[in-house]
This record gives C-alpha cells, structure tokens and sequence, in this order.
C-alpha cells in the first residue's frame, strides 16, 4: 500500500510540475498573442492614417495643379491681348470682365458702359 502511494504522490507531482509547465507555455503565448494584436492594431491605426494623409495631400496637389492651369490660361490670355494694338470689353478675360462689370454697375455714373456695344 505504501509503496502504491508513494508511485501515486511521484505520478502526481510529474503531473502539477507538466501542468505549471503547460500553464507557463499558456500564458506566454497568451503575452505573445496580446503583442501580436497590438501591433497589427498600431498597423491598422498606422495604415488609416497614411490613407488620410494621403488623400489629403493628394487633393491639395490637385488644387496646385488646378491653380496652376488657371494661372498659365490667365497669362496666355494676357500674352494675347498684349499683341493686339486694340483692345475690347470682350478681348479682357472672363473673370477680369465680370469684375469690372460688378465694379461698373456700382457706379452709377458708369452702370451704361456696361451694356454699351462693342
């Protein structure tokens, strides 16, 4: 009997030692696991940004480009009006003639220079 026991008690304790054993090795991959999310979380939180960056600098080149373009159509309209020796209300470039226009009808003693023909 004691001898029984005693083979019971050593089986025992091999079997707590391999089960603290199997909970060490648990709980490392538990910390590992919890690592792993955080940084595919940091990954995510990273991507999402570079996207919104991304996209607001790719917008803000676009408005660059498109100020660029009305700034070369300006100064071809302007090249053009400097080669003629004459030039007319509607010779001036679009935004430029609808300003003055606004700027004539406020003036009471100029509001028919406006609809005056060309």
């Amino acid at each position: 009997m004691f001898k029984v026991t005693d083979q019971m008690n050593s089986k025992l304790d091999v079997l707590a030692q391999d089960l603290k054993i199997v909970d060490s090795t648990f709980s490392f991959a538990q910390k590992q696991f919890k690592h792993f999310a955080k940084s595919v979380r940091c990954h995510e939180d990273l991507t999402m940004e570079f996207l919104s960056k991304y996209t607001a600098e790719i917008n803000r080149a676009f408005v660059a480009l498109l100020r660029l373009f009305e700034i070369q159509d300006t100064l071809s309209q302007v090249s053009q009006l400097n080669e003629k020796t004459l030039i007319g209300y509607s010779d001036l470039p679009k935004f430029v003639s609808s300003h003055l226009s606004a700027k004539l009808t406020i003036d009471p003693s100029l509001k028919l220079t406006v609809t005056a023909p060309y």
